[in-house]
């Protein structure tokens, strides 16, 4: 393995995940916990739709752009293509900064007419303000992607905690005025996300365009991206086309439908749920880690050509994500309700609590699809996704047709039933093709036993008296114990591999009986 993904880099870019991650995690969640506290009830679920903006611009401008510098930055990367990486950046990014300039510019001119069709025609003003934080937002991640498949998480932690802890000045300042609308809230997002992109832009252009080279390029450095460029092309269309036809799935869509079919109260019931689920979804391995695990995955694929490897640590992370949802489905048992309660200051309680619920079933399922995603992205075969996320995108007509019996908790569990079938659904398309997946079924059984053991155990000291948060506090002590003595060795495993010290670790998925 090049040294630029070897076991130096990685822990470099890891301590600099770790601290970065540390003050987001803090700043962002106090943030939302503001915005959720001081905006009425009937303006946090216009604000909840508003959030679903980004990720629908994203998908729509990206043009499959942001597959393909994930796909091909680190192989650029890892054999030191100079001539080649800026070429290949520079023209994503400026096209990709094109079609979203166009594209927010033409929502703009007609924002009269599509406001009030996602319930935002009292908000028109916020909803034009909240395209700049869509195109901050976007460019943020869009850049920040090219600094995590080169292992520079240093940079892209900065930017994102500036942001984390300008939100979080912004909106103690705003509860300090005494008088917070929407228009004030979006306000503070734009500034905020407008210094996040600057800080990326100038963390990429020192990556890219820095004069300290560490090794000769390769012959071929100034025809290589002129020669792959229709590979590119290709590659960068079929992953557009699989996450367009995937795009009516899951939170973005169920909201501007929410915002459409619930009322007020629900849709901000749906929306705080919804918030806490995609804060928890961003702090999981799967999701956190994805900027380290991708690019050393794709760079060691690229040098050694082992699905076998690259499945194995994927594997591994499935099962951390399993043991740290089932650390917050434990403690959403036992004092679930309280602490929404505390958290939203009385707004949100037991319907949020049960949407909640339903979407962390969504995101045990979702993660593992993450991790599907990259694989399959790992070896080039993206046209395995399409069918699958037409499925996936299905699922909203049941959720919406039987919203009158099922309510706003339908949608969650209807897209958990999609994502059952497409994940079996790509384990098996790959398995056709050579690329075996296997699942640790037996340590995740140990996991799903000891959450219940737990749980059993906090409902039991609630029931004759023990104050909630201390119920919670042993029935999550209990768990994580139960979890760290069964399966501590599988996270220094993880570590270890990724450290670049596989020789030291037998290469098997968790025990060889499991597989």
């Amino acid at each position: 393995m090049s040294a630029r993904y070897g076991g130096e880099r990685f822990k470099q870019g890891l301590w600099h995940f770790v601290l970065g991650k540390a003050v987001s995690v803090v700043s962002g969640f106090l943030a939302m916990v503001l915005v959720v506290r001081l905006l009425p009830v009937h303006e946090f679920a216009d604000y909840s739709v508003l959030v679903s903006l980004v990720e629908i611009f994203t998908a729509v401008s990206a043009l499959g752009l942001s597959h393909a510098l994930l796909r091909f930055v680190p192989e650029l990367y890892v054999q030191h293509y100079k001539i080649a990486l800026r070429k290949f950046v520079f023209s994503a990014f400026v096209l990709r900064t094109l079609i979203l300039i166009l594209a927010a510019g033409a929502i703009h001119a007609w924002s009269v007419s599509l406001a009030p069709i996602i319930g935002l025609g009292d908000f028109i003003e916020a909803f034009k303000l909240f395209l700049l934080v869509v195109i901050f937002r976007t460019t943020s991640h869009f850049t920040s992607q090219i600094l995590e498949s080169t292992l520079h998480q240093g940079y892209s932690q900065l930017a994102f905690s500036l942001s984390s802890i300008m939100r979080l000045i912004g909106m103690l300042y705003l509860m300090q005025s005494g008088q917070v609308g929407l228009l004030d809230v979006v306000w503070v997002e734009v500034i905020s996300d407008a210094i996040c992109m600057l800080a990326m832009l100038a963390g990429v252009v020192h990556v890219v365009w820095r004069t300290a080279e560490e090794a000769r390029s390769p012959l071929d450095d100034e025809v290589w991206f002129k020669r792959h460029l229709r590979q590119i092309v290709n590659f960068a269309l079929s992953g557009y086309a699989q996450h367009i036809v995937g795009l009516p799935f899951g939170g973005d869509a169920n909201r501007l439908v929410g915002g459409y079919l619930f009322t007020s109260p629900v849709m901000a019931s749906f929306g705080f749920a919804q918030s806490l689920y995609e804060y928890i979804k961003r702090y999981l391995p799967a999701q956190l880690l994805v900027g380290l695990i991708r690019p050393v995955v794709l760079a060691r694929y690229s040098e050694e050509r082992s699905f076998t490897a690259v499945a194995i640590t994927c594997a591994r992370v499935i099962l951390i994500n399993i043991a740290i949802i089932g650390a917050i489905f434990t403690a959403l048992a036992v004092g679930g309700q309280e602490t929404l309660a505390w958290i939203s200051g009385g707004k949100y309680g037991s319907e949020a609590l049960w949407i909640l619920v339903a979407l962390l079933v969504v995101l045990t399922l979702e993660t593992h699809r993450l991790i599907l995603e990259m694989l399959v992205q790992t070896v080039g075969r993206y046209a395995i996704l399409i069918p699958t996320n037409i499925i996936l995108s299905l699922s909203i007509i049941p959720a919406i047709l039987l919203f009158p019996h099922w309510g706003a908790i339908g949608f969650p569990l209807a897209n958990a039933l999609a994502l059952v079938f497409s994940n079996l659904w790509v384990k098996r398309q790959l398995a056709t093709e050579g690329y075996v997946i296997t699942h640790a079924w037996f340590a995740s059984a140990q996991l799903v036993v000891v959450m219940l053991v737990a749980i059993l155990l906090g409902k039991l000291l609630s029931y004759i008296g023990v104050h909630w948060l201390l119920a919670t506090s042993i029935a999550e002590t209990v768990f994580l114990i139960g979890t760290w003595k069964l399966r501590s060795q599988d996270l220094k495993t993880f570590v270890a591999d990724l450290m670049g010290q596989r020789e030291l670790v037998p290469e098997k998925l968790i025990n060889v009986n499991e597989r």
